[in-house]
């Protein structure tokens, strides 16, 4: 550090230490399983699997519409039975994005959604972690946040219902903490 301040760079230190300060004040990663922000920000949360995706490109982004089938509404309006989601990311021809902490929906994967939504689009709430992956267990099914699995080691898919064990919470316990967290009535 001394050999860093003898070359005329000490004014960066004071802006180096609030970088730090702020990242040890607000963490980046807790903030994202935050499930009071996730129900607060959601206007629409529902159950549902991913049926079919198709990535186009959009303002020189590749972005991903994934169409779900709806099992249950939990927050919004209650006769969706399909929706689209539209998130950044995929693969286009021999072109791919990948956008770290972005939503993953692999097809097939039941998931519980926190969504955005305003004039018919659908966003999800804060990326990767406002999609949780249900798998089923012997206490019914459980919902685990798909982050751990970009950085837990696990894989998802089949591995979903072998390997994710006891991680994450209920199902049951999650829907109760929603229903006690009602959407924020303003607009972002």
């Amino acid at each position: 550090m001394t050999e860093f301040l003898k070359h005329g760079n000490a004014r960066l230190t004071p802006f180096i230490a609030a970088v730090l300060l702020f990242l040890f004040l607000f963490p980046i990663y807790g903030y994202g399983f935050s499930l009071t922000f996730l129900a607060d920000n959601s206007n629409t949360i529902v159950i549902g699997t991913p049926r079919v995706k198709n990535t186009y490109w959009q303002n020189g982004i590749i972005k991903t519409r994934a169409v779900l089938d709806i099992y249950q509404v939990v927050r919004g309006e209650k006769t969706i039975r399909e929706m689209s989601i539209i998130y950044d990311g995929g693969v286009v021809g021999f072109t791919g994005l990948r956008v770290s902490h972005g939503v993953k929906l692999p097809i097939g994967q039941k998931a519980l959604v926190f969504l955005k939504s305003a004039s018919g689009n659908h966003r999800v709430v804060n990326g990767e972690y406002g999609v949780f992956f249900l798998s089923p267990s012997k206490e019914g099914e459980r919902a685990v946040n798909s982050s751990e699995f970009s950085s837990g080691g696990l894989s998802i898919g089949p591995a979903l219902n072998s390997a994710a064990g006891n991680r994450g919470m209920s199902l049951k316990t999650l829907l109760q903490f929603i229903e006690a967290h009602p959407a924020r009535k303003y607009s972002r």
